[in-house]
């Protein structure tokens, strides 16, 4: 099957979606300077004042019975963690003395990381 016409062609170079799905798939996150995340974060804390951010990303999504749709992280969170996982929660938490940013993600499933 040619490749030709595919919407990311005509957006990214050569083998990019072949390096991002590589990546995704062993956990290996793009090499991305993670600086641009955490001044992301630290703009939106400065505009917080004593609140609290809780940001959950978007759960994975089944189609029918046994196939899902391809995981898209929720455009807030990624832009703001770079975490590429399904159903994580950060929180961010301004002048927190252990941290001001938390995230959760899943327990990790040997077999699920397996066979999906």
């Amino acid at each position: 099957m040619s490749s030709v016409g595919r919407r990311e062609d005509y957006n990214n170079p050569p083998g990019y979606h072949q390096r991002n799905v590589f990546a995704l798939n062993f956990g290996i996150m793009l090499s991305m300077d993670m600086k641009i995340f955490k001044k992301r974060r630290e703009t939106l804390m400065s505009h917080m004042g004593s609140g609290v951010a809780i940001l959950p990303t978007a759960p994975v999504r089944v189609r029918n019975r046994d196939v899902h749709f391809p995981f898209r992280a929720d455009s807030d969170f990624y832009y703001l963690t770079h975490f590429p996982e399904p159903e994580a929660v950060a929180v961010l938490v301004p002048g927190r003395e252990h941290g001001e940013y938390i995230l959760f993600c899943r327990e990790r499933n040997p077999e699920k990381e397996t066979w999906e």
